[in-house]
């Protein structure tokens, strides 16, 4: 398994510093949106002239989603900054107490259902097989005739 690349200290600063820029960006875009869209179409009611108000929707969702886009990527960049050298754990060194943790959950959760009276029709049931004479094949202990080869049981 190849050996997992921890970041240095400077390196982790330059992803919180990229985060923020992208946060900070991602957060005035989306918000510049619809001011945009509000800008412009009062402008436009105000001064008579509607040949300008068709930019407001044109403009403001491009900027809002492009905003949403930096806010993800900034997220990400902090997240990556923040991530420390002890944090990077592979999930083979983790599969054997969270199986532990949720058998034993499961164990739990059994017990207790058990205990309330409510079963979830699991149960193991305890079935019996009756050989047919004729041509050997297992049936159930109820039944009249072999499924296989049709005669009586």
């Amino acid at each position: 398994m190849d050996e997992l690349r921890r970041l240095s200290q400077d390196e982790r600063l330059r992803f919180r510093r990229r985060g923020k820029v992208l946060l900070l960006l991602g957060f005035g875009l989306f918000v510049s949106g619809p001011l945009l869209f509000g800008l412009v179409a009062m402008g436009a009611f105000q001064s008579g002239r509607p040949g300008l108000g068709f930019l407001g929707p044109a403009l403001a969702f491009p900027v809002s989603v492009a905003g949403i886009v930096c806010i993800m990527a900034g997220a990400i960049y902090m997240r990556m900054g923040y991530l420390k050298a002890g944090s990077e754990i592979v999930a083979t060194e983790t599969s054997g107490a969270v199986q532990h943790a949720t058998s034993a959950w499961a164990r739990g959760l059994g017990t207790g259902l058990k205990e309330s009276g409510f079963s979830l029709g699991g149960g193991a049931t305890q079935v019996v097989k009756v050989k047919c004479r004729a041509c050997g094949y297992l049936e159930s202990e109820d039944a009249r005739f072999c499924s296989r080869c049709a005669k009586p049981m």
